[in-house]
């Protein structure tokens, strides 16, 4: 008989700790134990940071803190959630700092706070409702926004998206689909895109890339200007309108039937380089400016 309970206790004892995480109220956390690469993170605060790092490592660590409440944790080998909840509704300030494999996917937001996922090379959805948002390096998915607050993204692969209210958006080194949406931004962007869907109130566009194949590229604003620099060998079918504003092009234009060029509307449409991608550029009382850049490595170079 002593003998069994001796082995009930040592299994209990020896357990691991992601396997007794399940639905625990803590205030704090400080943990680290395996991880398996193809699972996830799910974390939510209501006012505070938190920041989300790749590492090589077959691990997962999880640092958390908060002043007043508790976090609802559960863990195990392949998922770990963590959620922010109020004690007698009151709630104080918190920080999650988690380090996963290459790989994990991520779902991370907060409601008063910054988000910032750095080299997980995964899947990324993140969110603020004021604050700073920033994914970098992540693939396949990426989803991340903010209301009032800035977005920076940098290595991105594959289906992108994005929207802000009154932030910026500062896209960097971006290959893929791209949808972006902002009231009172301007997005800056550098890459080689397949398609692109960009829509602004009065934010201004500003790119820098190359658009590959022959998708899609639209980009509307009110009252933005809007500024390109495409490849001078890329061959695209162009449709330009503004109704106030000016229209300037470092590539031959020849006009397409049904162009018009009026005093109340200056409408465009021209192929350049033999036709290609469809890129639409209008905008109601803003600039369209496109320039040359160098240009895209053939098969021969």
């Amino acid at each position: 008989m002593r003998n069994i309970l001796f082995a009930a206790v040592a299994a209990l004892l020896f357990v691991p700790a992601a396997a007794c995480a399940q639905g625990q109220e803590l205030q704090k956390i400080d943990t680290t134990f395996a991880f398996d690469k193809s699972g996830g993170v799910d974390l939510g605060l209501v006012s505070g940071d938190i920041v989300v790092t790749g590492w090589t490592r077959n691990d997962v660590k999880v640092f958390a803190s908060i002043e007043i409440g508790y976090f609802e944790y559960s863990a195990s080998s392949s998922r770990v959630q963590i959620r922010a909840k109020s004690r007698r509704n009151r709630m104080g300030e918190s920080r999650i700092e988690v380090s996963v494999p290459i790989g994990t996917e991520v779902r991370a937001s907060s409601v008063s706070g910054d988000v910032a996922v750095r080299g997980t090379a995964g899947r990324v959805s993140a969110s603020t409702v004021s604050g700073e948002v920033e994914v970098r390096d992540a693939t396949d998915a990426v989803e991340f926004s903010a209301v009032s607050g800035d977005l920076r993204g940098e290595k991105l692969r594959g289906r992108i998206r994005s929207h802000t209210v009154s932030g910026d958006l500062r896209l960097d080194d971006v290959v893929g689909d791209l949808r972006a949406k902002s009231v009172s931004g301007t997005l800056t962007l550098r890459g080689a895109l397949d398609n692109l869907e960009f829509e602004s109130m009065s934010g201004d566009f500003e790119f820098r890339g190359d658009f590959r194949g022959t998708g899609s590229f639209e980009v509307n604003t009110h009252s933005g200007d809007l500024r390109l620099t495409l490849p001078e060998n890329l061959a695209a079918n162009l449709e330009l309108k503004t109704f106030s504003g000016d229209m300037r092009t470092e590539f031959p234009l020849t006009l397409q039937p049904g162009a018009q060029v009026g005093r109340r509307t200056r409408e465009m449409r021209t192929t350049i380089n033999g036709g290609g991608a469809r890129v639409r550029l209008g905008t109601f009382s803003g600039d369209i400016t496109i320039q040359k850049g160098a240009a895209r490595p053939t098969r021969e170079d």
